[in-house]
């Protein structure tokens, strides 16, 4: 599976100033060039010398499989989202 994109995000309210957890949704392209959106929850710590980590807490495929290889790609993805500033920083009010 090929990763087209991640939007939908929305920042989800949390006390911790370095740990950021956001909700969106993944749009992939299959083996057989269908397109599957799965939601996605994912967090992005900052470390003490700035260097981001982002986990993968949940995502929803149904009956697709999800890979290690997937998941890592997910999170080279929103790395290069939050280095070009891509990711929201501000909680929407209807939270």
């Amino acid at each position: 599976m090929k990763i087209v994109q991640i939007d939908k995000l929305v920042l989800i309210d949390n006390h911790i100033y370095y740990i950021k957890k956001y909700l969106g949704s993944v749009v992939f392209l299959n083996e057989k060039s269908r397109i599957i959106r799965a939601d996605v929850v994912f967090t992005l710590e900052i470390g003490a010398l700035g260097d981001p980590n982002v986990s993968i807490d949940k995502i929803d495929l149904g009956d697709n499989l999800i890979t290690d290889s997937v998941k890592n790609e997910i999170k080279n993805k929103i790395l290069v989202m939050e280095q070009q500033g891509e990711l929201p920083g501000v909680i929407p009010e209807s939270l």
